[in-house]
């Protein structure tokens, strides 16, 4: 198999994965997955990553910071 990247759109990054396109700009912006503009100034990304990054990552919402409750 070769490691050449796929370059996908990211809502088709988001149904490879099955997650959303606001999950996909996540990893983007945790340095997870390659970008790259393509001819019409869209952000593509590479297909390939999404695919391994996709089973390394938790579902879900990260816990709230432990805070302090308020009582009244």
């Amino acid at each position: 198999m070769t490691d050449t990247p796929v370059w996908v759109s990211v809502a088709d990054a988001a149904v490879l994965a099955n997650r959303s396109s606001r999950t996909i700009y996540s990893w983007v912006e945790q340095g997870l997955l390659d970008t790259r503009t393509d001819d019409s100034g869209k952000t593509t990304v590479n297909g390939r990553q999404v695919l391994a990054v996709e089973p390394t990552v938790k579902r879900g919402r990260r816990p709230r910071s432990a805070r302090p409750r308020t009582t009244y």
